[in-house]
C-alpha cells in the first residue's frame, strides 16, 4: 500500500465512523414518544389531569389551551385544580427529525364532565404535542393543544388517517 494514501484513507475511515455512530433511529424514537404520550395520558386518569400536565412539561413549555409558556404559569393558572371531569386521549402518529432531539404526537381526545344542570357533558377533538428529548433521556413537551372537533371531523380526520399520502 502506498504509505502516503494511508492518513487520508484513515481520515475516511473516521469521517465515515462518525456518522454511524450518530445514526438516530428514528423508528425507536417514534416508539418512544407515541410510548410516552401514551403514559402521559395514562397518569391523568390515575391523577388531577393538570399534575400529569405538570410532569410531562418542559421547564418552558407553551400550553395552548391555558395560555400559558411556563411551567410556573401553568401550575398558577391550574392551581384550583381540575373542574372535573375526564380527558382521555390516543396518539395515533409520531415523527422525530433527524436530529433525534424534537419530535411531535398527534391524536385524538375525548373529555367527560357533569355540566351544571348534572348532565353529562362530552366533547372531544384532536391535539399537537411537540417534544423535546432532555439531557437525561426522557422526553417533555414544549407546546401542546388541540381544538374541540365535532363527532363528524373526528371521524374524518380518523379515516384520513389510512389513506396514503400525497
Amino acid at each position: 500500500m502506498n504509505p502516503t494514501r494511508l492518513p487520508v484513507l484513515s481520515l475516511a475511515f473516521l469521517v465515515a465512523a462518525s456518522f454511524v455512530v450518530g445514526a438516530v433511529d428514528k423508528e425507536k424514537l417514534k416508539a418512544e414518544l407515541i410510548k410516552t404520550d401514551t403514559d402521559f395520558s395514562r397518569l391523568a386518569l390515575e391523577k388531577p389531569t393538570h399534575e400529569a400536565f405538570l410532569a410531562y412539561m418542559a421547564e418552558r413549555s407553551t400550553n395552548l389551551n391555558t395560555g400559558t409558556h411556563t411551567r410556573e404559569q401553568y401550575r398558577a393558572a391550574t392551581a384550583a385544580g381540575s373542574k372535573g371531569g375526564r380527558l382521555v386521549w390516543t396518539p395515533r402518529y409520531a415523527d422525530v427529525a433527524d436530529s433525534g432531539e424534537l419530535g411531535y404526537t398527534w391524536g385524538t381526545w375525548d373529555f367527560t364532565a357533569t355540566g351544571p344542570d348534572g348532565q353529562e357533558r362530552k366533547s372531544q377533538g384532536c391535539y399537537i404535542t411537540v417534544w423535546r428529548k432532555q439531557a437525561d433521556g426522557s422526553w417533555k413537551f414544549v407546546l401542546d393543544g388541540g381544538p374541540a372537533l365535532s363527532v363528524e371531523a373526528v371521524a374524518k380526520l380518523l379515516e384520513n388517517l389510512k389513506r396514503p399520502a400525497g
